[in-house]
């Protein structure tokens, strides 16, 4: 039997064809790709410059705010500082013109040192000043607009202490001092410390305890260094 020659297929060039074209076709995407890739990344860049822009202006600004709330701050303190150094001034002309050391002030400027009394630090200061200045005084008796005016602050400065605060003992405690001392003729005299009775501190019983226990201090050291 004789055997028959085995016949080679060849392989269309279809195929051949259809890979070049399939291989064109992903170099192409390829390149798509690359180009979406870069565009991209140059999207990506072109943010985070925004995005830096946009913080640096932040930053900016908040400095630019910052700075002009100090600014704001700085005047208001200052315009504070003006008035309460225009206050005090008047505070002393008033107290000199009551007591009958300088000129007389009028009640309506008097009257704006009610602001200073709403303050600790303010009927602190206008009692010492009153107390040390009194010192110096022959008498304590005074006329009549005097003793209203001296009234009307002494008042003011009670109205506005706080009975539970410690740091208002001692400004109550030179105001009874400084009550009990001055008084104006009438039928006889007639004490501060008679218009001043109905006053919150006053029925502080932390307010007593302190007073008795420093004059009870007080004595205990003048005699045992009297002695």
């Amino acid at each position: 039997q004789v055997e028959k020659p085995a016949v080679q297929v060849e392989k269309p060039a279809v195929a051949s064809s259809r890979e070049k074209s399939l291989e064109i076709q992903l170099k192409e995407e390829e390149a798509k790709n690359k180009k979406l890739i870069s565009q991209i990344q140059d999207l990506e860049k072109k943010i985070q410059v925004e995005t830096q822009a946009k913080l640096q202006w932040q930053e900016l600004h908040k400095t630019l705010q910052s700075s002009m709330n100090t600014a704001v701050t700085t005047r208001e303190k200052q315009q504070e500082i003006s008035v309460e150094t225009h206050l005090f001034q008047l505070l002393h002309d008033c107290i000199m013109g009551i007591l009958g050391m300088g000129p007389t002030i009028p009640m309506e400027e008097c009257s704006k040192l009610n602001v200073i009394m709403e303050t600790e630090v303010g009927r602190r200061h206008f009692t010492k000043f009153v107390y040390q200045q009194s010192k110096k005084l022959p008498s304590f008796e005074l006329g009549e607009d005097a003793f209203e005016l001296l009234l009307y602050l002494i008042s003011a400065a009670l109205r506005s202490m706080d009975s539970s605060n410690s740091k208002d003992f001692r400004t109550a405690q030179l105001l009874l001092k400084i009550s009990s001392k001055f008084h104006r003729k009438l039928e006889g005299d007639d004490f501060l410390k008679d218009y001043v009775r109905g006053y919150q501190m006053w029925h502080s019983l932390l307010f007593w305890q302190e007073y008795f226990l420093g004059n009870f201090q007080l004595e205990f050291f003048n005699m045992n260094f009297s002695s």
